[in-house]
């Protein structure tokens, strides 16, 4: 009984944390190439830069401010990126469970910054841009131990 209960505390703390962490907004971006082709993922990287560049620009820690900065300038985007048959816009756009950053991202509808270049058939590059603005790029993966999770274990075996 001393040990559930100490389990309940644990694991209650733990949702705590996790709710006191966790953001309740977020926006993400996603630029999705044309093709796979190499000249079409080389499209891709260039427009990504440019969409990177952009978005630091209008990066404010306030979202509203944010979405503002975005929406009076998005024309001007759109027009630097035309030349790639490429268009940005501010959608709800839908994402399937990830890890990112460390963090379990859950299968939901997200505030997202989409860039779709031409038929936008190809392998998607995408990545948090707020409240974090990038920390960590989406490809990279970094496996994760959890020390507290370790010592539970070996408790419970006692």
């Amino acid at each position: 009984m001393r040990k559930a209960l100490i389990i309940l505390i644990l694991i209650l703390g733990f949702i705590v944390i996790v709710k006191a962490v966790s953001p309740d907004e977020e926006m993400r971006v996603r630029i999705i190439p044309s093709s796979n082709s190499a000249v079409d993922l080389e499209i891709k990287e260039v427009v990504k830069e440019a969409t990177i560049s952009y978005l630091e620009e209008q990066y404010d820690k306030n979202l509203e401010n944010f979405i503002s900065n975005i929406n009076s300038t998005i024309d001007e985007f759109n027009f630097s990126i035309q030349s790639y048959n490429a268009k940005g816009e501010l959608v709800n756009h839908q994402f399937y469970n990830k890890r990112y950053n460390n963090q379990a991202l859950k299968d939901e509808e997200a505030l997202t910054f989409l860039v779709k270049i031409d038929a936008a058939l190809g392998d998607n590059w995408w990545g948090v841009i707020f409240p974090q603005f990038l920390e960590i790029d989406s490809t990279d993966s970094i496996p994760v131990k959890s020390y507290f999770y370790e010592k539970l274990k070996k408790w419970l075996r006692s």
